[in-house]
This record gives C-alpha cells, sequence and structure tokens, in this order.
C-alpha cells in the first residue's frame, strides 16, 4: 500500500520547482530522508500535511538507483 501512495504522489513531486526538487533530491540521495520532509515542508510552507511531504519524499527516494552488490 505504501508503494502506491507514494505512486501517487508523483504529480506533487514534478509539481514543484527544479531547484526544490534538486535540493530534496540531495538529501535522499545521501540518506537523509527524514531532514528532507523537514525541509519539504519548510519549502511549501506548510501547506501540505507532513504525511503528504513524507509521501513526496517516498516517491523521490523510489527513483534512486539500487545499491550496487
Amino acid at each position: 500500500m505504501a508503494t502506491l501512495s507514494a505512486c501517487l504522489s508523483r504529480p506533487d513531486w514534478e509539481a514543484l520547482p527544479q531547484s526544490g526538487r534538486d535540493e530534496i533530491g540531495t538529501m535522499v540521495e545521501t540518506g537523509g530522508l527524514m531532514s528532507a520532509v523537514y525541509r519539504l515542508r519548510d519549502l511549501d510552507h506548510n501547506r501540505l500535511d507532513t504525511f503528504d511531504h513524507t509521501l513526496m519524499v517516498v516517491y523521490r527516494d523510489s527513483l534512486r538507483a539500487p545499491a550496487a552488490g
């Protein structure tokens, strides 16, 4: 179910300005998922629920390439 919810967050993620996606993407890539949620909430000026921000970060995390090994 979480995967489905994250997929539904794609339109919200893609609606973000590129600079915001880049900043949050960098945080996700370096393992700062919780920090990314809170930063996204700050960038959004708390317009959405924190759960919605979490789903967007989970969606972004799902775009990462799998770790080699």
